[in-house]
Formats: C-alpha cells, sequence, structure tokens
C-alpha cells in the first residue's frame, strides 16, 4: 500500500498470529468486526474499487454479496447468521440479516450492528436504535416505558444477548449516555 502499512484483519488462535487477507483488488485492506464459537469472523475488505462485507470460515474469506459499492458485516450468532449493512454510501444503507439463505432487508436508513442466537438484530435506523424481532423492525423509543424513562432518546443499538439485553448509545435530556436496555418478561 502506498504511503502507509497495510492492514489486515487477522485472528490470534493457540498462541499464533494468522492473518485472514483480504478479498483482492489494488491497495487491499481488510477488518474484522466479530467472531463466533465456530471461528467464523466476520468484517469487511476495502479496495480502491469497493468495500464488502466478508465471512472468514473454513480456512478461506468469501465474500457475502450483498448489493452496493459498500458492505459492511459486524455480527456473526453461533448458527452462523450475519447482521450488518449495504449500500452505495451510508446514506443509501440497508440494514441486512443473512442466514445463508435469505438476505432479509430491514429496511433503508438502517445500520445493523450485532444479533443473538434468536436472530434479533439491532443497529441505528433514522437515527434510532432499533430491534428486528419476530420478522418486524421497532423503534427502539417506541417500546421504552414513559413512565419509569422520561426524556430518554436512543440513538442506537450495538449489541443484543441471548436474553435480549440491549447495549448502545442514548440522549437523556440532550446529554449521550451509554444504555442498558433489559426487556420486560
Amino acid at each position: 500500500m502506498t504511503g502507509g502499512t497495510q492492514r489486515i484483519a487477522y485472528v490470534w488462535k493457540a498462541g499464533k498470529l494468522k492473518l485472514l487477507g483480504t478479498l483482492g483488488g489494488s491497495d487491499s485492506t481488510s477488518n474484522g468486526l466479530a467472531i463466533n464459537d465456530k471461528g467464523w469472523i466476520v468484517g469487511y475488505s476495502r479496495s480502491v474499487a469497493a468495500t464488502r462485507a466478508f465471512v472468514y470460515r473454513h480456512g478461506r474469506m468469501e465474500d457475502l454479496d450483498w448489493p452496493g459499492s459498500s458492505a459492511y458485516a459486524y455480527g456473526v450468532n453461533a448458527r452462523g447468521h450475519i447482521a450488518g449493512w449495504a449500500g452505495d454510501s451510508v446514506f443509501k444503507a440497508h440494514g441486512f440479516l443473512d442466514d445463508g439463505v435469505t438476505l432479509t432487508d430491514l429496511g433503508p436508513h438502517a445500520l445493523a450492528y450485532g444479533l443473538n442466537r434468536h436472530d434479533q438484530v439491532v443497529g441505528s435506523r433514522n437515527g434510532h436504535g432499533f430491534i428486528y424481532t419476530h420478522r418486524r423492525v421497532y423503534d427502539l423509543n417506541s417500546l421504552l416505558d414513559s413512565t419509569s424513562d422520561p426524556g430518554w432518546e436512543i440513538l442506537s443499538a450495538e449489541a443484543i444477548n441471548d436474553s435480549g439485553v440491549i447495549v448502545g448509545r442514548g440522549l437523556l435530556n440532550g446529554t449521550d449516555y451509554p444504555v442498558v436496555l433489559t426487556p420486560v418478561p
């Protein structure tokens, strides 16, 4: 890479560093963003021409072939399902859930960041945190209890665990805070 150091995704396993490589192209770089218990790694590989979401499994990096010239895979669950976003720019992005057979579009202006084993996906959509569950997308602000949580605006949801607990960012009376959202049984 001209004028700098080439960045390549890697994994540290059994005391050894393994470079994952890139999807190719001139001046290519890659970034790993998540790993599951099977050792599948997801992220993105960038070249001069495009940024492509990848999954690294069975010793190979594979292009997820999501639509648009920019695609990022941010989460992978134990089932091997992948969440991320793609589009021709961040302003035209759609969030996606990829189960290896079906690519589910989570809507425009959506950035999907995390998912759990139940395929509940979280992220940011139209400037608000969202959850995709039971085949529907919900604005997290519409799920807050306004009597116990007045003044909050959830901006983004970054991760969700298998119990449905979500971490992200929110505003309380105009001040940015980290948030933990716990579902009510």
